[in-house]
């Protein structure tokens, strides 16, 4: 087979799974460098969503498993009975508990770990047990507001890039609130006193960068915060928010590729479900 012309090559490989192109990689120099290009991957990675059986990925948190138990595991879609078919291991290099996953995009899985006030994000490729550790995003000097910090993850089909984007805000206690705001939302819920600078990350570059862009200030808090979101699939991101003290509801959204914000407001039956 190495006599072949590369676009013969070509045509074998991307039919093969993502395990067995693991494999040849380290057969040859010719064959890692043919299996490196990035045109290959995007045509194989187009054919595998289009052509393979999808797969549910179950994630339970890791608290409420036993220290024998996987946080994670997978069944075909188009069974009619939710039955654990498969089991999808963190490799050895990641710990099962503790594991928070931010997001799936075209197979990847990105995750975070909380460790002494900081997080530690990761994007993982199960299939070939893959995991590229980002390196650390900046952290505001101390303060005595508290502060959270917010992650989503998706893909941009214009640059062909997975981002991380980070979002930093100080909070504002229930104290300091309307009454009648936190008789609805709760005395865990907690309104943003200011949001910080915006960070991105780009697989592709393999760095964060501080963005211009500020998260629209008239938002007061997020109602899903860092929940396993289905979501950055077509180069946009979204978080449900609260606007006006939470008396209001609105999507916010992120274009990956212009790394820019817009507000999306709401209809009426929303708001009412919401509140």
């Amino acid at each position: 087979m190495e006599n072949l012309p590369s676009d013969v090559l070509s045509d074998i490989f991307i039919r093969l799974l993502a395990k067995q192109l693991a494999q040849m990689r380290s057969v040859c120099k010719s064959w890692n460098a043919l299996l490196s290009q990035s045109s290959f991957i995007k045509s194989h990675l187009h054919r595998s969503v289009h052509n393979n059986h999808e797969f549910l990925l179950f994630y339970e948190k890791c608290e409420a498993l036993h220290l024998d138990s996987e946080p994670f595991t997978a069944h075909p879609s188009t069974s009619p009975h939710v039955e654990l078919t498969d089991f999808i291991k963190l490799p050895a290099t990641l710990q099962s508990r503790g594991a928070n996953v931010i997001g799936s995009v075209n197979g990847l899985i990105c995750l975070y770990y909380g460790l002494c006030n900081r997080f530690v994000v990761h994007i993982w490729n199960p299939s070939i047990s893959v995991v590229s550790t980002l390196p650390r995003y900046s952290m505001p000097s101390i303060c005595d507001d508290p502060i959270r910090i917010l992650f989503r993850f998706g893909f941009d089909p214009k640059t062909d890039d997975y981002k991380v984007v980070k979002l930093a805000n100080f909070l504002q206690p229930p104290s300091f609130m309307d009454p009648i705001v936190v008789a609805i939302l709760g005395t865990n819920f907690f309104l943003v006193k200011e949001w910080l600078q915006v960070e991105v990350y780009s697989m592709r570059k393999g760095s964060w960068k501080v963005i211009t862009e500020r998260f629209p200030s008239q938002v007061t808090g997020i109602t899903r915060t860092n929940e396993v979101c289905v979501d950055g699939h077509d180069g946009h991101i979204h978080w449900f928010c609260s606007v006006d003290e939470g008396k209001e509801q609105a999507l916010v959204a992120f274009d990956l590729g212009f790394e820019t914000f817009c507000e999306i407001p709401v209809s009426a039956c929303i708001n009412a479900l919401m509140l």
